[in-house]
């Protein structure tokens, strides 16, 4: 249980680092992150560190892959963490 609680602090941490880089990058009209790297990042359980960088930084809040997407990617890693930990 330990592993997986570290695990699920550094990749949203991660995402959240990923989120802000991104927005700077944007801002200074660099070249950016993929949005697919970041949904990703979302997928792999930094959904937490993907919304706080969007409410946080302003990011990405306009973007229905984001807006529409990672809530629902949340709603189902938190389901499925919830089925896991009752039934296994």
């Amino acid at each position: 249980m330990a592993v997986f609680l570290t695990y699920i602090i550094v990749i949203t941490i991660l995402s959240f680092i990923f989120m802000g880089v991104d927005k700077w990058k944007a801002i200074r009209r660099k070249r950016r992150i993929p949005e697919k790297n970041l949904l990703l990042l979302a997928c792999l359980g930094g959904f937490i560190g993907i919304i706080a960088g969007m409410m946080l930084f302003r990011h990405k809040i306009r973007k229905p892959a984001f807006t529409l997407l990672v809530p629902f990617i949340a709603l189902f890693e938190i389901a499925a963490a919830f089925y896991i930990s009752r039934y296994f």
